[in-house]
C-alpha cells in the first residue's frame, strides 16, 4: 500500500489518497497521480531523486519533476526533460548541500490545468564535496569589469553563491548551474585581488568558503619611471607607466601635496608641470610624487625634490617705494632712485652695493622708461605728479655724465618698451606707440595698439617676434607693416595690477602684482605660472626692479622706510 498526497496549483486543492493502489480507481481520472519514491543514490557528489507516475490520466503532462527544499522551507523547482513512457523519472541534484541538515522532496507532474505533487519525503544530507572555483575571465580589468566564474558544487539557489574581492561581498549578476557572473567592485584597490566564493549565507550552518586558484588583476596606475626626479617649479618632466588613463581622463599629479599642472597624457605616459610650493620659496621641498585616476593612485618609489627658484641676497640700501628703473650693463645691475635722486650698482660677485653720483633733478618723480643703447643710459621720463610731460635724459656709462635730451611729443604716465633694431618702441598705457631712434634723437608716431593698460602693460621680444602683454591679452606686432595682430587671450594673469617683465635664458617673464611669476611659451601661445615671489611687496605698497646678467636673473623690492617689509634682493633660478 502507497501513501501520497495529490493537488492542483492554482485551481482546486485535490483531496488526500490513501489506502489505493492501482487497481483501486472504479474510473479512469482526468489528472495524473504522481509518487515520490525513496531516495536511493546520496553520497559526496549529490543526491537523486526518484518519481513515479501512479496514473496518467486523460490530460496531457505539460511538464514534471522535483520540488525540494532545506531548512528555510523555500522549495526549489527543478523540471525533468525525457521519455515518460515507463512512468518514471529521477534527477541528479549536483549541489552543495551541508552535512547534517534535513531536506525535504517531492515530484510533481503539471498538466494545462493543474499541478499535482506527490508525497512528502525527508533526508539529511551526509555532505557534498566541497565546491571548487575551476577558472575565471578575463583575468584583469577595471573597477566594473564583468567576471565570468566557472565552478563545481554550487549551490542550486542562487541567492547562496556570494562572491568576495579581496574579502568584499559584490554584485552577482547572473548565475547557471557552473557559472557566476559578478561585477568587480568600485574600491582604491589595485593589483592582485583574491577571488573568493562562498556557498550559504554568512552564519548559516554549513557555509563554506573557498579561494580562486588565480587572482584576479585589478588595473591601476602604476608609476615605473620618471624622466628626473628634482626640477625648478615651471619645469616639465614625464612619468612613464601603465594604465594611466584606464578610467578615463580626469588623472592628476600631487608632489608632497601640491598639485602639479598636466601638460599631455597617454595610458603609459604623462607629463607635468612642476608645482610651485609657496611657503617654500626659498629652501628645497621633497615629498612623494603621486598620481591619482578615478579611487585609485600611485606613489613613485623616490622622494621627489622641487629645487627653490628663489635665492635671497643682500639687503637693498634703496629707500622709497615709488618708480624705480633698473638696467644692467657691465656685469652689473643699476637701479635709479628718482625719490632720493641718486644711482646705485649691484655687483652679483661679491653681493654687494653702491652709491653712485646724483642723478638729474629733472627726472621726475615719476613712471620713467629706460633702456641701455651704445653703452648710454637713455631715459624717458614719464608724467610727474603734478601732470608735467618728460623729456629724454642720455647717461655716459663709461665716462658717468648726464646729458639733457630732447623734449618727449608725447606724454604717458605708465609705458613699457623694447628694443628693435636701432629704434626703441615704446607703447604708453593709453596705446600710443611710439619710436625713438637714438641715433638722431627723434620721436615717430606709429600705429596704436588695440590694447589699453594702466600699470599692467609690457613689450618682449621672443624668438624673431615683438610682443605685447597686458592683462587681457597677447598682442603682436609687426614693424615693417606697423600693424597690430591679437594673438590670445591669456586666462591665466586676467585683471592685473601691475606688471614687471624681463627676459632670462631666451625665455622672458612677467611678474604680476608683485607676486605671481610667470614665463612665456612661445611655441605654445601661453603664460605658464612658474613661481610666487618671495617678498612681501604684494601686500604692502612696493616697487620692484629686475635685471639680468651671467645668466642670472635678479628681482628687487623697495619698500618705504617705515614699512615693516624690508627691501630686499632675490636672485631668481628658473
Amino acid at each position: 500500500m502507497k501513501n501520497h498526497s495529490l493537488i492542483r496549483l492554482p485551481f482546486l486543492l485535490l483531496p488526500l489518497l490513501n489506502a489505493c493502489t492501482k487497481e483501486d480507481f472504479p474510473y479512469p481520472k482526468a489528472y495524473p497521480v504522481v509518487i515520490t519514491d525513496e531516495l536511493l543514490e546520496m553520497d559526496e557528489s549529490g543526491v537523486t531523486f526518484y518519481g513515479e507516475l501512479f496514473t496518467v490520466g486523460t490530460q496531457p503532462i505539460q511538464s514534471y519533476g522535483f520540488l525540494w527544499s532545506g531548512s528555510d522551507a523555500t522549495e526549489q523547482r527543478i523540471s525533468v526533460t525525457g521519455n515518460l513512457a515507463e512512468g518514471k523519472f529521477s534527477h541528479r541534484l549536483a549541489t552543495y548541500l551541508p552535512a547534517g541538515v534535513n531536506y525535504t522532496y517531492r515530484a510533481f507532474v503539471e498538466t494545462a490545468d493543474q499541478l499535482v505533487m506527490g508525497n512528502i519525503r525527508q533526508f539529511i544530507s551526509v555532505g557534498n564535496a566541497v565546491p571548487r572555483i575551476l577558472s575565471f575571465t578575463p583575468a584583469s580589468g577595471t573597477d566594473g569589469t564583468l567576471v565570468t566564474l566557472t565552478a563545481i558544487n554550487l549551490s542550486t539557489d542562487p541567492e547562496q553563491n556570494l562572491i568576495y574581492v579581496q574579502g568584499e561581498l559584490v554584485k552577482v549578476i547572473s548565475s547557471t548551474e557552473n557559472t557566476l557572473i559578478f561585477e568587480m567592485p568600485v574600491t582604491n584597490y589595485h593589483g592582485a585581488a583574491e577571488i573568493a566564493l562562498q556557498i550559504g549565507l554568512t552564519g548559516q550552518a554549513g557555509a563554506i568558503r573557498v579561494l580562486a586558484p588565480e587572482k584576479f588583476m585589478v588595473l591601476g596606475p602604476q608609476i615605473d619611471n620618471i624622466s628626473r626626479i628634482d626640477a625648478f617649479p615651471g619645469e616639465e618632466i614625464t612619468i612613464r607607466g601603465k594604465h594611466f588613463s584606464a578610467y578615463g581622463t580626469d588623472v592628476y599629479v600631487r608632489i608632497g601635496g601640491e598639485a602639479a599642472g598636466t601638460v599631455a597624457l597617454s595610458d603609459e605616459e604623462l607629463t607635468i608641470i612642476v608645482p610651485s610650493v609657496e611657503y617654500s620659496l626659498l629652501a628645497d621641498f621633497a615629498g612623494e610624487l603621486e598620481l591619482f585616476t578615478a579611487q585609485k593612485s600611485a606613489v613613485y618609489r623616490e622622494t621627489f625634490t622641487i629645487k627653490r627658484s628663489w635665492e635671497g641676497r643682500s639687503e637693498v640700501p634703496v629707500a622709497g617705494a615709488w618708480a624705480h628703473n633698473g638696467f644692467t650693463y657691465g656685469g652689473k645691475g643699476y637701479v635709479l632712485d628718482p625719490v632720493a635722486q641718486r644711482m646705485y650698482d649691484y655687483d652679483p660677485l661679491s653681493d654687494q652695493w653702491t652709491t653712485l653720483g646724483a642723478i638729474p633733478e629733472g627726472i621726475h618723480y615719476g613712471r620713467n622708461l629706460s633702456f641701455v643703447y651704445n653703452q648710454k643710459l637713455i631715459v624717458l621720463e614719464g608724467t610727474d605728479l603734478t601732470g608735467t610731460s618728460g623729456q629724454v635724459w642720455e647717461y655716459d656709462l663709461t665716462s658717468g655724465q648726464w646729458q639733457e635730451g630732447t623734449v618727449m611729443p608725447f606724454s604717458f604716465q605708465y609705458a613699457t618698451g623694447v628694443m628693435w633694431g636701432n629704434r626703441f618702441y615704446v607703447i604708453t598705457g593709453w596705446g600710443e606707440v611710439w619710436t625713438y631712434r637714438p641715433d638722431d634723437r627723434t620721436f615717430i608716431r606709429k600705429q596704436d595698439v588695440p590694447a589699453k593698460f594702466a600699470y599692467a602693460g609690457s613689450a618682449f621680444e621672443q624668438d624673431g617676434e615683438f610682443l605685447l602683454v597686458d592683462d587681457q591679452a597677447t598682442w603682436r606686432y609687426f614693424p615693417d607693416l606697423d600693424t597690430w595682430t591679437f594673438l590670445h587671450p591669456n586666462r591665466v594673469i586676467l585683471n592685473s595690477s601691475e606688471f614687471l617683465g624681463f627676459s632670462h635664458g631666451g625665455t622672458n617673464y612677467l611678474l604680476q602684482s608683485g607676486r605671481y611669476l610667470y614665463k612665456y611659451l612661445h611655441a605654445r601661445r601661453e603664460w605658464r605660472p612658474v613661481s610666487s615671489f618671495p617678498g612681501c611687496g604684494a601686500y604692502n605698497y612696493s616697487d620692484r626692479v629686475a635685471f639680468t646678467f651671467n645668466d642670472q636673473a635678479y628681482l628687487a623690492e623697495f619698500h618705504n622706510p617705515d614699512d615693516p617689509c624690508v627691501s630686499g634682493l632675490y636672485k631668481f633660478q628658473p
